[in-house]
């Protein structure tokens, strides 16, 4: 399973609730929400088509590369799905490619989704003076850290605040790989070096900032940076640690992937601002929610 974080922007809930409102929205992309029959055509080749289906590939006596979709679709049909109304079962259309009848979603992006989730408390609230609208300061003089939310008004929403809360858990975590490479130098075999972090309470110090922090800063990437370390001493921090707080900033902040008020699902180009989801949270226009969701892309 592939957790991703998810930025949804909505109507202000007025007669439905938030919650129904971002439902509303992801509803689309669900791999179990189906659609009308439609044509879907394989991305491959024959011959790579046959490579996924070895009990068939096996009563072929020519190579697979012989092989076109006219000569596939009747030995397939027969051994897998005979009937035209089987799942899986081939057709052919008129220029001889082969296809497949599905109401499965072809907009798909992912199986299971909550709010907030392992991502809950991203968004970074400013600090409200008084009750009129629009009355919105920010307070940073004066209290250590912003609210947070899963869920709010995008006016509310602090962006610099984000950033700052990223690149501070960045710097920290990549001093801790810095650490753990460092002392991992003499050693060339993870056996070696399980034992030396296990006798220095590296490893645990370790998973404990893992679990303690916000998944967005690092995403797991602890764990990963063990055992890479370990095969490859010091190949951790061949980086800067600027390069690193910055890449890190755009996978987990300007580029998330989101969908936009008008329901399009965009994934954003890291080349392109425009297309950058903390772009578009500066421009929405007043009275528009974000919330943050939890997606499982199976």
């Amino acid at each position: 399973m592939a957790h991703f974080p998810l930025l949804v922007f909505t109507p202000a809930p007025t007669h439905d609730t938030i919650d129904e409102l971002v439902n509303k929205a992801i509803k689309p992309y669900s791999h179990l929400h189906t659609v009308s029959a439609w044509r879907c055509y394989p991305e491959i080749s024959p011959a790579e088509f046959l490579a996924t289906v070895p009990m068939l590939a096996a009563t072929l006596p020519q190579p697979l590369w012989f092989y076109s979709w006219e000569q596939i679709v009747e030995p397939f049909n027969a051994m897998f799905a005979p009937s035209p109304d089987d799942s899986g079962h081939l057709h052919l259309d008129a220029d001889g490619n082969a296809y497949m009848i599905t109401t499965l979603n072809p907009a798909a992006r992912y199986e299971t989704a909550r709010m907030g989730g392992r991502f809950s408390g991203h968004l970074r609230l400013r600090y409200v003076l008084g009750d009129a609208a629009g009355d919105i300061a920010a307070l940073h003089d004066h209290v250590a850290e912003a609210p947070t939310a899963d869920a709010a008004p995008a006016a509310l929403v602090d962006t610099d605040a984000i950033e700052h809360h990223i690149r501070l858990e960045t710097i920290s975590v990549y001093g801790l790989w810095t650490r753990i490479a460092e002392e991992s130098r003499p050693y060339r075999s993870w056996a070696a070096f399980k034992q030396l972090v296990n006798d220095r309470d590296i490893l645990e110090a370790a998973r404990h900032h893992h679990a303690s922090r916000n998944q967005l800063a690092h995403n797991a990437l602890v764990d990963t940076m063990l055992i890479d370390t370990a095969d490859h001493p010091g190949s951790v921090v061949d980086r800067s640690a600027a390069e690193v707080v910055r890449e890190t900033l755009q996978e987990r902040w300007h580029c998330l992937d989101h969908i936009r008020v008008d329901g399009r699902w965009v994934h954003p180009n890291p080349d392109n601002e425009d297309t950058w989801a903390s772009t578009y949270l500066r421009k929405v226009p007043a009275g528009v929610w974000v919330s943050v969701v939890d997606c499982d892309d199976g």
